[in-house]
Formats: C-alpha cells, sequence, structure tokens
C-alpha cells in the first residue's frame, strides 16, 4: 500500500508539472499595424504598441513573468518616449495575425484585453492583468486590485 500511495504522489507530481507547462505556452505577435506614436502634453513623443496572444495561457504568476520577459526581449527604445505602452490583447476573430487595424479600431476593446503595461520617463509604472475589461491584478506591485479599465 505504501508503494502505491509513492507511486500515485509521484504520477500526480509529474501530472501538474505538465498541466503547468502546457498552461503556458504562448507566443507574443504584433497586430498589425501595430505602432501608434503622438504627442502628448508639452509636445513630448508618445508611443503604444499592440499585440495579442496566440496560444494557450493562464492567468498567473507564470503567464505574468512570461509577458514581462517577453517585452524585456523586445528591448523597446523606452527612452526616446516620455509615455510608451503595451496593449496586449487575447487572440479573437478580429485580433489576429491577419488584423488591419487602426488606433481607433482597439476604442471599446477592452473586454480583450489582458494585460496594460506603460513606461513613463522610462520607468515601468504600470503593468496590470486584465479580464473582461475589468483590472484584476497589479503584477509591478504583485498584487490583486479590482477597478474597470479606461484608456
Amino acid at each position: 500500500m505504501k508503494y502505491v500511495l509513492i507511486f500515485l504522489f509521484i504520477l500526480q507530481s509529474c501530472n501538474s508539472t505538465k498541466n503547468e507547462d502546457q498552461d503556458s505556452v504562448f507566443e507574443l505577435k504584433p497586430l498589425s499595424p501595430y505602432i501608434y506614436e503622438f504627442k502628448g502634453r508639452n509636445d513630448s513623443n508618445n508611443r503604444i504598441d499592440y499585440y495579442f496572444v496566440e496560444g494557450e495561457y493562464t492567468l498567473n504568476t507564470k503567464f505574468y513573468n512570461q509577458i514581462e520577459s517577453k517585452i524585456k526581449a523586445l528591448d523597446p527604445e523606452v527612452a526616446d518616449y516620455n509615455l510608451y505602452s503595451f496593449y496586449i490583447y487575447k487572440k479573437t476573430a478580429s485580433l489576429n495575425a491577419d488584423s488591419n487595424l487602426q488606433k481607433e479600431d482597439f476604442d471599446g476593446r477592452n473586454r480583450d484585453l489582458i494585460a496594460y503595461i506603460r513606461f513613463n520617463e522610462s520607468k515601468h509604472d504600470i503593468f496590470y492583468i486584465l479580464k473582461e475589461g475589468h483590472v484584476i491584478y497589479d503584477a509591478r506591485k504583485k498584487e490583486k486590485i479590482s477597478f474597470d479599465f479606461s484608456e
């Protein structure tokens, strides 16, 4: 009986590891056109990049860390802008590799937004995780929060 329990424990551990790895197999892909540059207050340069997540993911700490790593791997030139933001959407019928959207086409799509990341004067100050248009987690502060997201 003791060996059966040990076997079941090992089997369960292997399945848990496999499921965790499967839950976060995704690619961060640009929406086309994915860059919007504009002048802000005091005639400052600002930029927004739009991406979508393709593949399987689960809203958990591992996923948040992977998003942050993928943004860092892009090596954005944040110093060139006063505000530099990233909007990351889930893949949908209209938000995908074949999309050809303009900035105004993203208005009203907060329900499809899963992450909002912002650099303010080169400092990474916002990293929100969203679900159905509602901010559920602040990945910078590593704490649960709750409010509706507005652009």
